[in-house]
């Protein structure tokens, strides 16, 4: 038996026999999996701050960051939701090209 071969999972992985599954993998991964190297993407964090800054003014981000950190307990996150801001941003966006 070679080292590939050493569990049912292994077999299944490596093994050279096709099954109704072959050629569908999905991988199953974490939301930080862009982070490091080579893709070094922003967490959803970073890029939800980033996009707050750029559709807000300075004053409104920074409140409204205070906001969520002094009622944390409450609102259940430390910022609002990446979808909500981007949905902000697409409205403004239509707004004004109408």
């Amino acid at each position: 038996m070679d080292r590939f071969n050493e569990s049912q999972f292994d077999r299944w992985w490596f093994g050279p026999t096709q099954d109704a599954a072959s050629g569908r993998v999905v991988p199953f991964v974490g939301a930080g999996v862009s982070i490091d190297l080579p893709t070094d993407l922003p967490s959803a964090a970073d890029l939800t701050q980033a996009l707050m800054y750029h559709l807000l003014e300075q004053r409104v981000a920074n409140e409204l960051l205070g906001t969520f950190a002094r009622h944390h307990d409450v609102l259940g996150r430390p910022m609002p939701r990446l979808e909500a801001l981007l949905s902000e941003g697409f409205l403004q966006a239509v707004e004004c090209h109408l």
